[in-house]
């Protein structure tokens, strides 16, 4: 019998597995329900409604001003609830500012553009503001308290709220963006709720040693949180949500739901490798680092990423059309096309977002930094040049070609700080798309001499089971990933 593992891993691991399997569960509904929802609503309802989402967001990042990242750092209990206290005066005061903009109409500002959609909806954006922040709040209090499977459970319960209510929404004939709205609000309630119950019964002795004068300490010991991660965060949200505000302005909102909608299929399995991997390198980083074979690492998970990455980026590049057509049906063809367009980003985000973390283990925070703040300045003068200059298509390239030119640059001084000859490298890397480029003719013929979408992907996808078999049977990596999803498979019939 195999020795068990030490109670602090078993405890570690058991609060990974119930964290990654909410996020799992989440981003695979919205998956699974995707061809429903495309055939339910229009682009143009689902980008009113990816704007509103993107202002949310973007706003709610102010909300607490970022000291609810506080609450787990004190040792005492009385001072966490002061923290506490201070992120949700924080966000009572923010709340009051943006209620009295709105009675004040702020949204006559908005008045001759195509931001008027939202004007509706602005009293929502609060409501949506205060539910972020406070399921914020209350998500950190419970990670202090190492109440993982309540935030797991509150995850789980908002995101089949929110997909099955969008659904069931659109059949019953409420297919607007005031509708997915509502819907998004209300899951997000249910969601809290879950969790609200827990965060009161571990609360509920400490109320009474909430004190001003011991929250004004709390903020004054933990001021680099709105000094400083405040920005930093608002920036990182910024570089995601730019590109719907921006391409509202200068088109439509039908065309920010076919982008956002092909973003959010494309990213979910993204999503799910990049958290995956980037949690087990970042800790085993910090020991490669002590270890001096941080440089060896790098060398071979990026090499991993680029194999594993580069076919199914490959066929998104080709079929992306075709494939979101079938999918989400034939409106949607559109945003199959943008994808294509940012198929190579998308790839290289992919190979090089989960070896980000080893800027934070060689400690160059700035450098980071500094990327978000140029990333933002570039990507926003190439999607105001592409609404100037052109249609969607232009300005979605050029975001594009700025994006994959500052994520080369990203990994490359990634490689120079962890000691790695950056061309040598780079052919070292390119290497791997070898078995890639030879599936690239068989697919390329398909889309030359074979009519008809159903047949295509039908050919498209025994390409992809033949390639399948034969890196299985090359290349140690799929290989050894096979064996160990057999035997498991094994193990479980047994």
């Amino acid at each position: 019998m195999p020795p068990s593992l030490p109670k602090k891993k078993n405890e570690f691991l058991s609060n990974v597995t119930k964290l990654s399997g909410a996020q799992f569960i989440t981003l695979g509904l919205g998956f699974l329900t995707a061809p429903f929802f495309g055939r339910l609503f229009v682009p143009e309802e689902v980008g009113i409604f990816s704007v509103f989402m993107s202002l949310i967001t973007l706003v709610t990042t102010f909300g607490t001003m970022r000291y609810e990242l506080a609450v787990v750092l004190p040792e005492k209990d009385e001072d966490a609830i002061n923290v506490w206290a201070a992120g949700a005066l924080m966000l009572s005061s923010w709340v009051a500012i943006l209620g009295l903009a709105v009675i004040l109409g702020v949204g006559h500002l908005l008045e001759g553009t195509n931001y008027m959609a939202i004007v509706p909806f602005l009293w929502m954006v609060i409501v949506g503001i205060t539910l972020g922040n406070l399921g914020a709040l209350i998500n950190q209090w419970l990670n202090r308290k190492k109440c993982y499977g309540a935030n797991a459970s509150s995850s789980i319960t908002a995101s089949v709220a929110n997909q099955f209510g969008a659904i069931g929404a659109g059949a019953l004939g409420h297919n607007s963006s005031l509708a997915l709205i509502v819907v998004n609000l209300g899951s997000q309630v249910l969601g809290l709720a879950v969790k609200a119950r827990v965060f009161v019964a571990e609360t509920v002795t400490l109320w009474g040693k909430v004190r001003l004068r011991s929250i004004w300490a709390m903020m004054k010991r933990y001021r680099k949180f709105p000094l400083v991660e405040l920005w930093s965060a608002t920036l990182n949200t910024l570089s995601v949500h730019l590109a719907p505000l921006l391409l509202v302005y200068f088109y439509s909102p039908d065309i920010v739901g076919l982008y956002s909608q092909g973003m959010r299929l494309v990213q979910l399995p993204m999503i799910l490798v990049g958290l995956a991997v980037g949690q087990v390198f970042y800790q085993q980083a910090t020991e490669a680092k002590v270890n001096g074979t941080l440089p060896e690492l790098v060398m071979k998970l990026m090499k991993g990423l680029v194999l594993v990455g580069g076919f199914p980026f490959l066929v998104l590049g080709l079929y992306g059309d075709t494939i979101f057509s079938i999918l989400l049906g034939a409106r949607w063809g559109e945003a199959g096309v943008y994808t294509q367009i940012l198929a190579a980003w998308i790839f290289i985000v992919f190979c090089g977002a989960p070896l980000s973390s080893a800027y934070l283990v060689l400690e160059r925070q700035g450098s980071l930094l500094l990327f978000n703040v140029i990333t933002i300045i570039f990507r926003t003068v190439a999607l105001i040049v592409g609404g100037l200059s052109g249609g969607p298509r232009l300005a979605i390239a050029l975001y594009a070609i700025v994006g994959v030119i500052l994520w080369l640059v990203f990994i490359s001084n990634l490689f120079h700080l962890v000691k790695l000859p950056i061309f040598k490298t780079w052919v070292g890397n390119i290497r791997e798309l070898f078995p890639a480029v030879f599936a690239a003719i068989p697919l390329l013929a398909v889309r030359q001499f074979i009519t008809g979408a159903s047949l295509q992907m039908v050919a498209v996808f025994c390409i992809a089971l033949m390639y399948l078999a034969y890196m299985i049977w090359r290349h140690p990596l799929y290989r050894s990933s096979f064996d160990v999803l057999w035997n498991a498979l094994r193990r479980r019939q047994t």
